[in-house]
């Protein structure tokens, strides 16, 4: 789900030389995280959900839109109280600046007011974590109907999806799987990343519905953009305003299904003047040298 921003754009097609077949196959080496399917699993729970990539598919490029936060319908959303969401509900904070644990809330059956409700407090904490959830129960229709709620679903340019419903973007290993670190050069796996910044309108709100993990590992991190620019000195923060940093899906862009891009983005969030800033543009996975 994607809010609006405002930046210049520039399209980058595949190259006319190279088949769709001959992409795939490089792209399923190169970055297995994006085009691999698996083979059908009749015994695994999630079947219905696991990635089936098509070389052949092809998507029209996304068209700008205006996104409305279901959170502007919520009467004082700054000091609102949120007893429609919260009224049952226990909340601890994972950290002062960022992350909430919810519980007593079943998100699934939320009313519309409710949801609204979510939309603020997601705006407010950055990231909620709800645990007990049941969107393993629901059909792919059924879940992507409730996230429909909060905007219009973004469709990820490269990687494989369920059958039939692209705008789910999975993340999804097994004992065949191979991984990032393989066939890196680092001795870490730490990268800090703006999802799909290259996009016209990145993504302003991502529903992640965990379904089944090992015990441990694969830490995630989180940080709050705004507080990182609000905690910068008046001189650095002023340094920032008005450079631009362009942003590329190439390395994602051997396999497409929709034409690539790159796009130059201001160094904070693209929002109107006056708005709260984020230093949310310093996403390595994605910037590129750009001289103006």
């Amino acid at each position: 789900m994607s809010t609006q921003t405002i930046h210049k754009l520039s399209l980058r097609a595949g190259t006319a030389d190279t088949s769709i077949d001959e992409k795939f196959k490089k792209d399923l080496h190169l970055f297995p995280t994006y085009a691999q399917g698996v083979a059908r699993e009749p015994d695994y729970a999630f079947d219905a959900w696991l990635p089936r990539p098509d070389p052949s598919l092809h998507y029209e490029p996304l068209t700008d839109f205006e996104h409305v936060d279901p959170g502007t319908r919520v009467p004082d959303p700054l000091t609102n109280p949120l007893d429609e969401l919260l009224k049952n509900a226990q909340t601890a904070e994972i950290t002062p600046a960022i992350g909430t644990e919810v519980s007593g809330v079943q998100l699934s059956t939320l009313s519309p007011a409710q949801k609204d409700q979510l939309s603020v407090l997601a705006a407010r904490r950055g990231v909620l974590i709800f645990r007990e959830q049941d969107f393993q129960e629901l059909s792919v229709p059924d879940a992507l109907d409730w996230a429909r709620y909060f905007g219009r679903l973004h469709i990820h340019p490269t990687s494989a999806h369920p059958e039939g419903y692209p705008e789910v973007h999975l993340v999804y290993r097994d004992r065949k799987s191979s991984f990032n670190y393989e066939k890196s050069d680092r001795t870490n796996s730490v990268t800090w990343h703006s999802d799909v910044s290259y996009e016209t309108q990145p993504p302003g709100l991502t529903s992640l519905f965990l379904f089944s993990s090992p015990e441990s590992g694969g830490d995630t991190l989180f940080v709050n953009t705004a507080k990182a620019y609000e905690r910068l000195s008046p001189e650095f923060r002023e340094r920032l305003h008005g450079l631009q940093v362009v942003h590329s899906g190439h390395e994602q862009a051997n396999y497409l299904r929709r034409d690539g891009k790159r796009g130059a983005h201001s160094a904070l969030l693209d929002l109107p003047e006056g708005a709260r800033r984020h230093g949310a543009r310093l996403t390595p996975q994605a910037e590129r040298p750009f001289f103006k």
